[in-house]
């Protein structure tokens, strides 16, 4: 995996902050506030299958014998 999903870090002084409550998440996380394995889990059982699997294919998380399977 040497693909790294984009993440932009949270920033105080701005102030249209679009991704407000996805940054907040992620400070949780980073100060221990919530486990990341409990916001994985809440994160893939919120999302459909099909935007799991799209998620996985962008993160180039297949292998390629796998790709064909996902359909």
């Amino acid at each position: 995996m040497t693909n790294r999903p984009h993440l932009t870090k949270w920033n105080p002084t701005n102030p249209v902050d679009v991704r407000k409550n996805t940054n907040k998440l992620l400070e949780m996380v980073e100060n221990g506030v919530v486990d990341k394995y409990t916001v994985i889990l809440m994160c893939v059982k919120w999302m459909s299958e099909d935007e799991v699997t799209e998620m996985m294919r962008v993160n180039e998380l297949f292998k390629e014998d796998e790709e064909d399977d996902a359909d």
